[in-house]
């Protein structure tokens, strides 16, 4: 380990907040661990002088340390801070957990002692045992990623928040499908909110229901369908913080207001207001103007009218606005003034070097052609030209392109001739206008389409939260979202939809503070809440209203106490943070909790000592919802409040201080020790003892600092640039690429925050104070010297030259990729990464080719494959093309989390094995898993198979058959029995063990894909509760309807390079870096959603007419050009991430296109390599580099570079276009003109295969298929070995109730024997069933009221009493496909709904007394899920296999989980006051002819009849379920608020009456339950065959 440079000890300072733009490979790990370990150790630094000590733990047990009690300092009267009192933050887990290691590393190698004995001593240390003590309490320690560090956070408080306790956080695979029924659920809501079921209301528990369902109504007309507008959902529910976000800076009074849309759309920060573009073209339009009127006799002999375009023209030069809209207003009437159409890209301004015209708005001027002969005409034409061409090159200049762009966007607001305006909703067609050549929006209308955006994103969101409480899982924006709650960023969500809060408040609350960290909303909010108690006409009650204001308070109170806890922050890679995050982080850096007795905490906008490391150049999350602006922004308020606190702040600057104004204190030296010679410390300079560190100190003689960088330093900004990692030459090189990478002439809009800046790195030099006069054998002069070597730039060039004929017809020739024009760029590009790679393992020579044709060969030492990296822009085409290459090579190598799943070979025959086994009568499906290595057909015996089967045929029957007496026929068989069996996932685990699919595909990754296929389909299949065909529905949408699907994740073998993504490789380095495909244009495509988003702005694109006649959005165009630019900075920025990653040699790989392409590269024979430079704005990555040198070599030497064209030398600013260029590779290897001062790199250029000495092994598809059939050939005869089975654990087996049934359910019903009206009805008694129950869950009314012990508001909300309704019940009838206008069946269904509704029930909910029990709330279609433990006789299990079963287990106890709905669950009070709960069932036996039943009364609930006693004992098991699931639910809540529960009882249709189960009958019922329970799991288990 290094000795710390300067940067390093200023990143130190714990008595100042700091933030640290670390440049790759500056060591910012090793100073993250170190300043947490300074802040455990250090007695004196800011946040013990100026915040109180938390509360802390007691002291650790002896039997947790090896070290005595009495030498172990107690907790509390520790000086320095706990582990405990620091949030250390990380990116991922893996990087959390390295940071959690090496803080153990790092105490653990602590000496006690003074300074001076020993590197590495420390006197703050009192004893081994302290040391120890802290590294236990690092096992406590919040040190994870943001959001484990907040679901943490949360954990103890969501009761309070409202959730459930026991979430499981949600799986890739879960999260897609959520996603999916998310939007589905959405399009079946009812579009008025009084016809939600209980089930509607509990997925869409949102205050503004009906406002989101009117918003996604209008955005079906305005996306014309719900086609186009899913694939807008999906980007809202992926995007859903962005849009959060912008709409924060969009709303005012809670929605998103037209001024504000505005101001976003046109920032009156731009620069262009100070632009001198627009002076330019507007003196360039008064000339034109000038020039017009001096000679209109000759333009215009009769005059021009007032409505002509040079009218405007003339009314624009005489006009001179002054703010930024007012000349971007100008600027758009130019355009549309001097443009036939300015919204078409393609229509020129002032065309033909004239005004433009047409029929319905004249230019006013003659035609060029019509201006007359004469020398008077001639000259006037002359200088009427170069006056309009010398407006159109101004107005198409790169110095105009942002100008332009923000006037195209006006244009689109501002109506011109041509153009019409429609509102929103647009209309279902345009009006027919030929006049009219575009429709635009205003920007009101704009405004109320985002506000629909905005309210449909709430309600999936609000839908989707449903769903997951119904799994019982939460995703990580879920545990974002309840921070937020938590920590009062927003109104919690529970005090809105339970209504604790008025109307007033809310608003108040969710508008936030005006700053993350401040608390002035809520005080806003309680002052609000305390004035308008004792206020009448508000919607709660003065009661309510002081409840609400003691909840706020408790709420205030427990944030502050949230605060107190935590006294420092360390962020790490906090330039990848959303919005969002930083929001979440600051709100625990305001104002805590203080104790009586306590100091008072000086005033700071910051508390804790807050530190963020990161490098805008390194945030490539944008997917993610990162937002790098936001480190710059936060980095601006942290320079402030540092300078802020140092002018206020005494006990920071008194004496002994610990600021100054310029210098640094280095904690490491605060102790009062002996002095410690250099000589004792090793260090020549003593540098590394000196107690304060100035802000102008540098490391080297050679060194310097800008005064700039020292104010940032004082500021608390501290910027690391000694890289540790790449070889010095290399670095050079680089640090030339990055200054043109990231030049402010590639930012399209000129202001935007979300650019990073140039930073050059350097390395450690032998000649730095901090490293100078080390010892022989230090680590330090180690790594020092491993650095100064020059490093290895490669390129591989791909030539693409002509290739002719045809591949070979023999199946065992090998086709060359390189010499077949079948093959992409991509195959020929791989063929050779492959080459490259196998000549750097086996340490083979490369050559180049000079522009004569010499060789020059270059040696190079062998390199162990772990050592190589190869890194991809794209995952599209080139991953498989390499995996297919380097097992053709012989090379090991894994890809990570790259691509589809269920695109992988193993996993999609999986996944076609089960498709097969859900529609075993599918053709496609039986020939998909027939023709794979599972079965094995040939074209011809397929073509056999499917032939001699029927239409409606189970092929898997007919496999049988056809295969039988083969193995693969044995295992079909196999098939047939699991899946009859109900055991669907056995058929794949057997498959993957006893089938040839491994032997097919025998590498170790194809293995992993298949077992994690399996495990997804299992977690599918639980989900969608075991039903195979929804399962495998699901599978089918992840495979075609996403366009992420779920990644493969597997784990690499041993000795294998390493493939990845760009974003993969974040924090990782190697020896060899390969950059692939580095100039394919899929990186810098934009996507086709109809969505987009930043942190700023959010759009659709809406499309409500479909055909030519398209809707103009302002928005979504401006939108997109944001977006864009975005897009090209993080696409520089990840080429930035990709290159760092190297130590030694970098290898670029790629050309433009391929063969028969404009821009392809070829060999020119005693020329060298031609090579196309792009002149797009947004290039692909490999053109970002040659543009670099292009642009060093224009700026340093342009007579000698060979990176410029002839035309680039005489060029007046740095060169931008297109222009074809010649490189001899061997002129780049002796000066490649790449490096500036220092050393420079190896360069060598290689453009084809010749370049390379691998040979490959002639190696085809056919030859690898007889090879893997002869191994199948050689196979021994497995037998089964003798063995005792073991006992096994208990297993899950999950039963619906309907399929359990008591020996005695046969139980006659009398009411309905010999029943002629029965036989003689068009519908039956179960349709009748369904329709009687889907009325009662839409139609049964509440009172409304509160309840104690409190009930969900769903459950006790007013709504009316529609039993009755008759559109209620039509629309019951409706839904199950029978005729709602059928006067029978209407008449019987309304009798029976009117004795339901005159009946216990109907009286209970209208809010009557009914035998001492008045309604508290109800709730339909209660969700349950029901498990117990079960014995039975034991039962012996084992695995199939083709030999025969092996007996491995036995079995004698199971767990039975049951789930359903129960048809009504009602809350009561009874007569003695105590609340009560019960079961009960709606129920129409005997019903179908309508007639009452014969012996009943209303009197009492107990059964009064055989006919009511044979129901209750019919339907027995059923309510027994229903009783015990409740009971169990009743019991998980807080004792406090437990009811009494009552016996289940059924609502009989027949009479109307609710019948209670005696309890006699319910004992009995619950015996019998139990015994069919375990006969039903020995029965399911006891599947084993013989």
């Amino acid at each position: 380990m290094t000795r710390p440079n300067t940067g390093q000890r200023l990143a130190l300072n714990l008595d100042a907040h700091i933030a640290i733009d670390a440049g790759a490979g500056t060591g910012k790990t090793r100073t993250i661990v170190d300043r947490a370990v300074q802040h455990y150790l250090a007695n004196r630094q800011r946040a013990t002088e100026i915040l109180p000590q938390p509360e802390r733990p007691k002291m650790t047990s002896l039997g947790k340390i090896r070290s005595s009690k009495t030498e172990m300092t107690d907790p509390i009267l520790w000086k320095g801070l706990l582990p405990g009192e620091v949030v250390l933050l990380t990116f991922t887990k893996a990087a959390a957990n390295e940071m959690r290691t090496r803080l153990r590393e790092s105490i653990s190698n602590l000496k006690v002692g003074t300074r001076d004995r020993e590197q590495n001593s420390d006197p703050r240390l009192r004893s081994e045992a302290d040391k120890e003590q802290l590294t236990m309490l690092l096992e406590d320690a919040p040190i994870g990623t943001i959001h484990s560090f907040f679901s943490r956070l949360i954990a103890p408080h969501l009761t309070t928040l409202g959730e459930p306790i026991n979430d499981d956080i949600v799986t890739d695979a879960q999260r897609e499908t959520l996603r999916i029924d998310a939007i589905d659920a959405f399009w079946r809501l009812p579009s008025d909110p009084f016809r939600f079921t209980a089930s509607d209301s509990e997925l869409l528990q949102s205050e503004h229901a009906l406002s989101i369902l009117r918003a996604r109504d209008r955005l079906t007309k305005a996306y014309s369908g719900r086609r186009r507008l899913n694939g807008l959902l999906q980007g809202l529910l992926r995007n859903s913080i962005l849009v959060e976000e912008a709409s924060r800076g969009l709303s005012g009074e809670m929605k998103i207001e037209h001024t504000l849309l505005l101001e976003t759309l046109f920032p009156e920060e731009s620069h262009i207001p100070n632009s001198p573009i627009f002076n330019e073209i507007h003196q360039s339009l008064s000339h034109f103007i000038d020039i017009v009127k001096d000679k209109r006799h000759v333009f215009s002999p009769s005059g021009w009218n007032k409505n002509d375009r040079v009218e405007l023209l003339n009314h624009l030069a005489e006009t001179h606005p002054d703010t930024f809209i007012g000349k971007i207003s100008w600027i758009s009437k130019l355009m549309y003034a001097s443009n036939k159409n300015p919204l078409n890209e393609k229509s020129k301004f002032f065309p033909n070097n004239t005004i433009a015209t047409s029929e319905n708005w004249p230019s006013g001027i003659l035609p060029l052609g019509k201006m007359g002969r004469t020398n008077e005409s001639k000259e006037a034409k002359e200088q009427f030209k170069e006056s309009t061409q010398n407006i159109r090159e101004l107005l198409e200049s790169d110095d105009a392109s942002e100008i332009m762009r923000y006037a195209t966007t006006m244009s689109h607001l501002e109506p011109f001739r041509g153009a019409q305006s429609v509102p929103y909703p647009p209309p279902e067609r345009p009006q027919e206008n030929p006049e009219v050549v575009s429709y635009t929006m205003t920007i009101e209308s704009e405004a109320d389409h985002l506000e629909d955006l905005r309210l449909a994103m709430s309600g999936l969101m609000e839908i989707l939260r449903g769903l997951k409480l119904r799994e019982g899982i939460r995703d990580h924006d879920d545990s974002l979202r309840l921070a937020s709650d938590l920590l009062l960023l927003n109104c919690p969500r529970i005090c809105k939809i339970e209504g604790l809060y008025p109307s007033e408040a809310i608003r108040i609350l969710d508008r936030g503070p005006k700053e993350p960290w401040q608390d002035d909303h809520i005080e806003k909010a309680l002052h609000q809440l305390h004035s308008m108690i004792g206020e009448d006409e508000h919607t709660l009650s003065e009661v309510a209203l002081k409840q609400a204001a003691v909840d706020l308070e408790q709420r205030f109170s427990t944030l502050k106490s949230i605060r107190r806890r935590f006294r420092a922050f360390i962020i790490d890679e906090a330039q990848d943070n959303s919005p969002l995050q930083w929001r979440l982080l600051a709100r625990l850096w305001g104002p805590r909790e203080t104790k009586p007795g306590e100091n008072e905490i000086p005033e700071t906008p910051w508390q804790p000592t807050v530190c963020y490391v990161g490098d805008i150049k390194q945030s490539i999350y944008a997917f993610r919802q990162a937002e790098p602006s936001r480190f710059r922004e936060y980095s601006n308020h942290l320079r402030s409040i540092n300078s802020w606190e140092l002018d206020n702040i005494p006990i920071l600057s008194n004496d002994p201080p610990l600021r100054s104004k310029n210098k640094s204190r280095d904690p490491r030296h605060e102790h009062e020790a002996a002095f410690a010679t250099a000589g004792a410390r090793r260090i020549a300079s003593g540098r590394d003892l000196e107690p304060w560190i100035r802000f102008d100190q540098v490391d080297g003689p050679g060194e310097s600092i800008s005064p700039q960088d020292i104010e940032a330093r004082s500021e608390g900004l501290i910027r690391l640039d000694v890289n540790f990692r790449t070889k010095s030459g290399l670095l050079n090189a680089m640090n030339e690429w990055w200054r043109d990478v990231f030049s402010e002439r590639h930012r399209t809009v000129r202001t935007g925050s979300w650019y990073a800046d140039a930073q050059d790195l350097r390395s450690p030099s032998q000649f730095d104070q901090c490293y100078g006069g080390l010892e022989e054998g230090d680590p330090s002069l180690g790594v020092v010297e491993r650095l100064q070597g020059s490093g290895h730039i490669e390129w591989i060039c791909p030539s693409a030259e002509e290739i002719s004929g045809d591949p070979p017809e023999d199946l065992t020739t090998a086709v060359n990729p390189l010499f077949n024009d079948q093959s992409g760029n991509v195959d020929r590009i791989a063929r050779l990464i492959a080459m490259r790679v196998k000549s750097l393992i086996e340490g083979n020579p490369v050559r180049i080719k000079s522009a004569e044709g010499a060789w020059i060969s270059q040696e190079c030492n062998p390199v162990k494959p772990d050592d190589i990296m190869i890194l991809m822009a794209t995952r599209t085409g080139i991953r498989d093309a390499l995996l297919r290459e380097f097992s053709e090579y012989d090379i090991n190598a894994h890809a990570d989390q790259e691509g589809d799943l269920f695109e992988r070979p193993a996993a999609s025959i999986i996944e076609a094995l089960f498709q097969f086994c859900a529609r075993p009568k599918s053709r496609h499906h039986a020939a998909w898993v027939s023709r794979s290595p599972l079965i094995g057909l040939s074209d011809s015996d397929l073509d056999k198979f499917i032939l001699g089967t029927d239409e409606g045929d189970n092929l898997m029957h007919k496999l049988a058959l056809f295969l039988k007496g083969v193995p693969a026929g044995r295992m079909v068989e196999r098939w047939i029995r699991l899946i009859n069996s109900g055991r669907v996932l056995d058929v794949l685990n057997e498959t993957l063990d006893y089938s040839d699919l491994l032997i097919a595909y025998p590498d170790e990754i194809s293995k992993q894909d298949a077992e994690q296929a399996i495990d997804v389909i299992a977690e599918i299949l639980d989900r969608e509760g075991d039903s195979i065909l929804m399962t495998a529905d699901v599978l089918r949408s992840l495979r075609e309807d996403l366009s992420n699907g779920i990644k493969s994740k597997t784990k690499p073998p041993s000795d294998a390079i390493r493939m990845m993504s760009i974003h993969g490789s974040k924090g990782l380095q190697s020896k060899v870096v390969i950059l692939a495909d580095l100039f394919s244009d899929r990186m810098v495509k934009m996507s086709k959603s109809p969505f987009t988003v930043s942190a700023d702005l959010f759009s659709g694109n809406p499309r409500p007419w479909g055909g030519k006649k398209n809707l103009k959005s302002a928005v979504w165009e401006h939108a997109r050009w944001i977006n864009k630019s975005r897009k090209d900075a993080e696409n520089r920025r990840l080429l930035y991430v990709a290159a760092t990653r190297v130590q030694d040699r970098l290898i670029i790989v790629g050309s433009p296109e391929g063969i028969g392409g404009r821009n392809a590269s070829k060999w020119v024979d005693g020329e060298g390599l031609n090579f196309t430079h792009d002149a797009r704005k947004s290039p692909p990555l490999g053109h970002m580099i040659t543009n670099a040198m292009r642009a060093k070599g224009w700026l340093e030497d342009r007579s000698k570079s060979k990176w410029l064209t002839p035309e680039d030398r005489e060029h007046s600013a740095i060169p931008s276009g297109r222009g074809t260029i010649t490189l001899d590779p061997a002129e780049l290897f002796s000066d490649a003109s790449i490096s500036g001062d220092g050393k420079t790199p190896h360069f060598l250029l290689m453009h084809g295969p010749e370049c390379f000495e691998s040979e490959i092994a002639s190696s085809t598809p056919y030859i690898r298929l007889q090879t893997a059939i002869e191994a199948l050939t050689l196979t021994p005869i497995r037998k089964a070995p003798a063995n005792m089975p073991i006992k096994s654990p208990s297993r899950k087996l999950k039963i619906a109730p309907s399929t359990l049934h008591a020996a005695d359910s046969e139980i006659p019903n009398s009411a309905t024997q010999n029943d002629p009206q029965t036989r003689q009805k068009n519908f039956t008694a179960a349709q009748l069933g369904t329709i009687v129950h889907r009325i009662i869950e839409v139609g049964i009314g509440h009172p409304g009221g509160k309840s104690n012990p409190p009930l969900p508001s769903s459950w006790t909300t007013f709504r009316p009493n529609r039993l009755s309704d008759i559109s209620v019940i039509k629309s019951a009838i409706s839904e199950i496909g029978l005729d709602p206008e059928s006067s029978s069946l209407l008449n019987l269904v309304s009798t029976l709904t009117g004795r339901i509704e005159n009946g216990h029930l109907g009286k209970l909910v209208s809010g009557e007394t009914v035998f001492g029990h008045s309604i508290h709330g109800h709730r339909t279609e209660l969700p349950f899920t029901h498990s117990r433990k079960v014995d039975f006789n034991p039962i012996t299990h084992g695995p199939w296999s083709p030999e025969g079963y092996l007996q491995t287990t036995i079995e004698s106890q199971a767990t039975i989980q049951i789930e359903g709905l129960i048809d009504l669950v009602i809350c009561t009070q009874d007569e003695q006051g105590r609340p009560t709960i019960r079961a009960v069932d709606i129920k129409t036996d005997g019903s179908m002819g309508g007639k009452p039943s014969f012996e009943s009364t209303q009197e009492g609930i107990e059964p009064q009849s055989e006919d009511e006693l044979n129901l209750l004992r019919r339907h027995g098991i059923q309510l027994a379920i229903y009783h015990e699931a409740l009971n169990a639910m009743n019991l998980q809540v807080p004792e406090e608020n437990r009811r009494l529960l009552l016996p289940p009882a059924i609502v009989w249709a027949r009479n109307g009456r609710m019948i209670a189960y005696p309890d006699d009958m319910l004992r009995d019922l619950r015996n019998e339950l139990e015994e069919l329970l375990s006969l039903t799991a020995r029965t399911h288990l006891d599947s084993m065959e013989k």
